[in-house]
């Protein structure tokens, strides 16, 4: 199991939109040495998105930036915006 970063450390939520407005599901760090852990928070957040035929995801940084959205017809799309 890995090691939990301290909370304050965290630079991305992802968020999603259900019925109009978006909404903070998941706080997590993003960094290079961790791309098999985000791959992983991307998925879990996907399958919880898919009860929600409607529902659409982003990933933020720490500022409100977008630097990535999901729907179900796309899947996840880089902004090209960096944090």
């Amino acid at each position: 199991m890995p090691t939990l970063p301290d909370h304050s450390s965290h630079n991305r939520r992802i968020q999603i939109n259900q019925a109009g407005s978006w909404a903070s599901m998941f706080r997590f760090t993003e960094n290079a040495g961790n791309q098999r852990d985000l791959a992983h928070i991307l998925e879990a957040a996907e399958v919880l998105a898919c009860w929600d035929g409607g529902a659409r995801l982003r990933v933020i940084d720490g500022e409100g930036k977008v630097l990535r959205y999901w729907s179900m017809q796309d899947g996840w799309r880089d902004t090209g915006a960096r944090a």
